[in-house]
């Protein structure tokens, strides 16, 4: 992982500047190249369902618009992993951990839950279509062929089961610690075991506060070992910044902030936590 230390700067009423290990985070020619031929598809497909329709043909008007749907969330959620955070704005808000501790909240986004959801929705629907399809053919490979399809749905539905249920994400600063609700897991690391704050790349740009073990870490899986690429890096904080429906330069700052500055941290319970980010000035290191 490619991870480096934010320079300190800026005040009050200014722009926060972009941490340094997002510097110069572009998109590969073959993504977009990749995410462009399947935009392109998605409308060849809406072209060839309405014509079906038109020429009266619904069965395969229908088959075909039911792939334009699926490309098109897969389009929507991968061009959403790569949503500039700069573009991103707004800031935390006072909230209490399910502790019962008061913090300031950085909650995640609803338009990643949406494509990633409906995508796992779809094909879900989509193997669970083909297993009945099979299984309705009454042959040997029919019924083989179905119980795949169903033995493939069945970590996707539950995966997405457990997406759900802990939505939506966030990342609560407290006086104690930070508590992250992650897609699959739930986590409480206390300041003093947090050894540095960092910023950098994973494909996409990301925030780590790198944890080492030490008492009062708190971790729960939903599902297991399996989940998403943050489980790996546990019990460090780490979160992609598209998730985060703050800008996520701010949800670093101040990050980096309250783990430089111990005697601020009682503020993060009082609305002078909130007032500090807000305001851009919980930034970097040092004032």
């Amino acid at each position: 992982m490619d991870v480096q230390n934010s320079p300190v700067g800026g005040r009050s009423g200014t722009p926060l500047p972009e941490p340094t290990g997002w510097t110069g985070h572009r998109s590969s020619g073959l993504f977009k190249f990749s995410v462009g031929y399947l935009a392109l598809m998605v409308l060849v497909l809406i072209a060839i369902a309405g014509g079906a329709f038109i020429s009266g043909d619904a069965a395969t008007g229908i088959l075909v618009a039911a792939g334009a749907v699926y490309l098109f969330h897969v389009v929507g959620f991968a061009a959403s992993t790569r949503w500039s955070p700069r573009r991103r704005q707004g800031t935390g808000t006072a909230a209490t951990t399910p502790d019962g501790e008061r913090g300031v909240r950085f909650r995640y986004s609803a338009w990643p839950y949406y494509w990633l959801t409906m995508l796992l929705l779809l094909t879900d629907l989509g193997l669970l279509a083909i297993a009945a399809i099979a299984v309705a053919t009454a042959t040997l490979a029919g019924v083989v062929t179905g119980v795949a399809a169903v033995a493939l749905a069945a970590p996707i539905a539950w995966f997405l089961v457990a997406v759900v249920r802990l939505a939506p994400g966030a990342v609560i600063l407290t006086p104690s610690g930070v508590w992250h609700r992650s897609l699959t897991f739930s986590q409480f690391v206390p300041w003093q075991a947090i050894t540095q704050v960092m910023s950098g790349q994973i494909g996409v740009p990301v925030i780590v506060a790198e944890a080492s073990a030490a008492p009062g870490i708190r971790i729960r899986r939903y599902t297991g070992r399996f989940g998403t690429r943050e489980l790996r890096y546990l019990p460090s904080v780490m979160v992609a910044a598209y998730w985060l429906a703050a800008d996520p330069a701010s949800v670093y700052h101040a990050l980096s902030c309250y783990h430089a500055h111990p005697e601020l941290r009682a503020e993060l319970s009082t609305p002078d936590g909130v007032r500090r980010i807000a305001e851009g000035r919980a930034i970097g290191a040092r004032w």
